[in-house]
């Protein structure tokens, strides 16, 4: 039996970056070549020795629950195939890498090593030097567990007579890998003085903007 998907190159799959408490899937197709039936099952590890068949339900994911499979056991018919869902849920923001044994038959079969990377959206805005704020703003307040929001620094536009209009840009960058959307907003008592644009709009990963 083999193991075949378009994600995997070289034995190895890699998953797409994934927002933390968020699940990314991949789906590989056990195809057999023979002219008789023939049982799989899955296990995790980087141990090169056959791990024993569970006893019981047999748990679908790994040891800290980051990788997941389903089906983890089943049978293929003769010259048949089976689809079998992979899962990857990261828990925290670093790279993970994973082995993934089938046992054809009780017997050694194809491994896939598994990576995939956790990660958190982060806007930075380098345009803040010092003298207008002691450290960078780390992010925008968007509305997401873990990001900092509130005041940030300052951002000073030069004096302007009355009567004049006077405009400065401002660059947001999105430091990760995933697309992210964004949205500005001003004060109440700001509005009818200060206009920004755009108001709105998709950063992708390690893309800028000017404001």
């Amino acid at each position: 039996a083999s193991i075949t998907s378009a994600a995997v190159r070289n034995g190895k799959m890699t998953f797409p970056a994934c927002y933390l408490g968020e699940s990314v899937f991949q789906t590989v197709m056990i195809k057999s070549t023979s002219n008789l039936p023939c049982t799989f099952r899955f296990a995790f590890g980087f141990g090169r020795d056959l791990p024993p068949a569970p006893q019981g339900p047999a748990l679908g994911s790994s040891d800290d629950g980051v990788f997941s499979i389903k089906p983890r056991v089943g049978e293929i018919k003769a010259e048949g195939f089976v689809l079998v869902c992979i899962r990857f849920k990261p828990g925290t923001t670093r790279k993970y890498t994973q082995m993934l044994q089938c046992i054809i038959n009780e017997g050694t079969g194809p491994r896939l090593l598994l990576e995939g990377t956790g990660s958190l959206p982060n806007v930075r805005c380098d345009d803040l030097i010092d003298g207008e704020s002691a450290k960078p703003p780390q992010i925008v307040d968007l509305g997401v567990s873990d990001m900092a929001s509130g005041f940030q620094g300052a951002f000073y536009i030069q004096p302007t007579s009355v009567g004049l209009s006077s405009s400065r840009k401002f660059t947001v960058k999105n430091t990760s890998r995933l697309p992210i959307k964004f949205r500005v907003t001003l004060p109440p008592n700001a509005r009818n003085c200060l206009t920004i644009t755009p108001t709105f709009g998709v950063l992708k990963g390690n893309q800028s903007t000017q404001l």
